[in-house]
């Protein structure tokens, strides 16, 4: 969701979203709030928040996932809502324009939502037949039976129009020559690729909260919800950074006259994750760099200490043969007699071995023989 001028409300799911989808060092300056108040509220909320290291794991391409948003109680905050007041607009000032962006502005490439179709898109018709006689979740919105289906997350009285704005944004983006594909991972996605990027996208509808009365403390689940028929596209990837990413119904829109604005914004979608992961490439880098430096540094350092533990050495083999030296010639000065425990040898003989044992110990000897 994009702040906007003004007061907003954000919703519990709402909220989690953000706080996933950027740092709320990002976030929180947006809505005219500090990163220790956008964290109190999201504990009041009991809302899940990134942990320590996970937009660095992120950023270096790692594999995360979210924590999940627990359907538990939450605190009694009336329509779970927050009404953060934003300082600054959404604005797509760091993404460059593009011509294929632009062209969305051209009234010949308008795209037009028709109020019947003799024949729907194949992946509208597959969605079609996925969700006519699906179950709605328990917020009253239809999941597919498929594995590979759009990901369209509407109510059944919201499905026929759904599938009519699906279809004429599949068409029109098979003109451009956008390939959309259909993914089964961990959830299921539906991705177009456009400048060689997939750019990640929803249709879904609006679900109102409503707080139920509770028999007891122990009468779970304390909200119910109500969809309200506000259709909405999004972008979801993480890594399209401050461009516009939801289009809704509205008092004076409807969400098949923003067809063209959405796809452009797919487009600046496109170039900012491009952007992104050239800028994470480049911290990347710069991190290998800085880790090879250290490696040298610290390869700089040991080598040191061990030049400084061979001078060690050295120095005290030197002083054992200097003191050696010193008791050979105390012994030559005794004229004649022989240390105790050396039976069998001359004086002679034992000064000309023990003078020979001290030349291969004084390091300094060995070094000039």
């Amino acid at each position: 969701m994009d702040a906007k001028d003004g007061p907003v409300t954000l919703s519990r799911e709402e909220l989690y979203d953000l706080v996933w989808s950027e740092p709320t060092s990002h976030l929180a300056p947006k809505y005219g709030m500090s990163n220790v108040g956008l964290a109190k509220i999201c504990r009041k909320m009991r809302i899940p928040v990134p942990g320590r290291g996970y937009w660095a794991k992120l950023h270096a391409g790692q594999r995360v996932g979210r924590r999940p948003l627990p359907q538990g109680r939450t605190t009694d905050v009336k329509g779970i809502a927050l009404r953060l007041q934003s300082r600054t607009k959404p604005s797509d000032a760091g993404v460059p324009e593009h011509p294929m962006a632009a062209r969305e502005s051209d009234p010949a490439s308008r795209i037009t939502v028709s109020a019947a179709v003799a024949t729907l898109h194949p992946l509208a018709e597959r969605a079609r037949r996925s969700l006519r006689n699906a179950q709605p979740d328990e917020k009253g919105l239809l999941q597919p039976r498929t594995a590979r289906c759009l990901d369209i997350q509407v109510a059944r009285d919201s499905l026929d129009r759904a599938l009519r704005v699906a279809d004429a944004l599949l068409k029109a983006l098979d003109e451009r020559e956008f390939r959309v594909d259909l993914v089964k991972d961990e959830i299921r996605q539906t991705r177009v690729e456009i400048l060689n990027e997939h750019v990640q996208i929803r249709l879904g509808e609006k679900v109102r909260q409503i707080k139920r009365r509770a028999k007891d403390r122990w009468d779970w689940p304390r909200y119910e919800y109500a969809p309200t028929g506000v259709l909405r596209l999004s972008i979801l990837s993480r890594d399209a950074l401050n461009v516009r990413k939801i289009w809704q119904d509205g008092k004076m829109q409807r969400i098949e006259d923003c067809l063209n604005r959405f796809t452009a914004g797919m487009v600046k979608a496109a170039l900012a994750i491009k952007e992104e992961r050239a800028r994470r490439d480049q911290r990347q880098r710069e991190w290998l760099e800085a880790e090879q430096r250290r490696a040298e540094e610290q390869q700089r350092r040991w080598e040191e200490e061990q030049r400084v533990h061979h001078l060690e050495e050295l120095a005290a083999a030197w002083k054992r043969s200097q003191h050696l030296r010193s008791f050979i010639a105390h012994v030559r000065d005794t004229r004649g007699y022989l240390p105790r425990g050396i039976p069998g040898e001359s004086l002679v003989e034992w000064l000309r071995w023990a003078e020979g044992y001290v030349d291969t110990v004084d390091p300094l000897k060995s070094a000039t023989s």
